[in-house]
């Protein structure tokens, strides 16, 4: 028992001082596995090769009702990072970001001093502060997508979901689901709790790709985050033409109040913003090396 004691006293010397002889002797079998697993931690070979189940060691100890046991439930420091690891990789692998966007985050946004606004709209969001999302319009190369990737990019580093989606690319899937293909990608920008539709405007689609387009994008609406859901959806679309422009983009002969149902929702759920200033891309090319 002293041998026991002494290498107790070594990990809780004041828990070690108090405990009865004999209490010791009756829990000795505890008390070995609880010191033979902070031996175990102590040569920890990391969560992958863990024999202790990632958990971490606990002797408790209760003087007044003399009870003494070892418990493991809580999960270890170490393991919390490995599994926050493996679900950011796998957020990171689903939001269907392209590589060439994986330097775009909002600390690097380097837009023009006009476009601090939407710099600042754009941090609120990611932030989670409101519950709308955003519209991000203006002309190309003033760093929309920048600012929209940003917003996706700081969620995910928080292991909170969302996906990435051109316009080009729905509209593709919409063509495909008219022909009777399934689309997973369909339901999952129905109901992801973070969208961002990249471009839109950037194909004209068809009378059933835009009624497509308006469930969906009312479907977002009605299940928008709020108070009474703060879980709900939000959606940050990036497009080059202003809501009015949009709008009459839309427009197609056998509705032509189509993009003005879409359009009206739109700014129902996320806040307009014009992204202004030069084209950062132009300038890039025109800048020597």
């Amino acid at each position: 028992m002293k041998i026991l004691r002494s290498e107790l006293s070594e990990v809780l010397p004041k828990e070690a001082a108090r405990i009865p002889e004999d209490l010791l002797h009756e829990k000795e079998m505890d008390v070995s596995r609880f010191l033979e697993h902070i031996q175990a931690c102590r040569n920890c070979p990391g969560a992958e090769r863990c024999e202790m189940g990632q958990c971490r060691p606990a002797l408790i100890f209760h003087e007044e009702d003399r009870y003494l046991y070892y418990a493991s439930s809580q999960r270890c420091d170490f393991s919390k990072v490995v599994v926050g690891q493996r679900k950011a990789e796998r957020l990171l692998k689903e939001c269907r970001l392209p590589a060439a966007f994986r330097h775009m985050v909002l600390r690097k946004f380097e837009g023009h001093v006009s476009a601090r606004s939407a710099l600042r709209n754009a941090k609120e969001v990611a932030a989670g502060k409101g519950n709308r999302g955003l519209f991000l319009y203006g002309k190309p190369g003033r760093g929309k997508t920048h600012l929209a990737v940003g917003i996706l990019q700081d969620r995910l580093s928080r292991n909170l979901p969302g996906i990435y989606v051109t316009m080009v690319d729905l509209m593709r899937q919409l063509k495909d689901f008219d022909k009777g293909k399934p689309s997973e990608l369909l339901e999952l920008v129905k109901n992801t709790q973070f969208l961002l539709l990249d471009d839109m405007g950037a194909e004209q689609g068809s009378h059933y790709e835009l009624v497509r387009l308006f469930e969906i994008i009312n479907h977002r609406m009605n299940g928008m985050k709020s108070m009474e859901n703060p879980e709900g959806f939000v959606t940050v679309i990036t497009s080059n033409y202003s809501p009015a422009e949009l709008a009459k983009k839309m427009k197609v002969p056998e509705d032509p109040e189509a993009g003005k149902r879409i359009v009206s929702r739109i700014a129902e759920m996320c806040v307009r913003v014009e992204v202004g200033g030069p084209d950062y891309r132009m300038a890039r090319v025109a800048s020597p090396i």
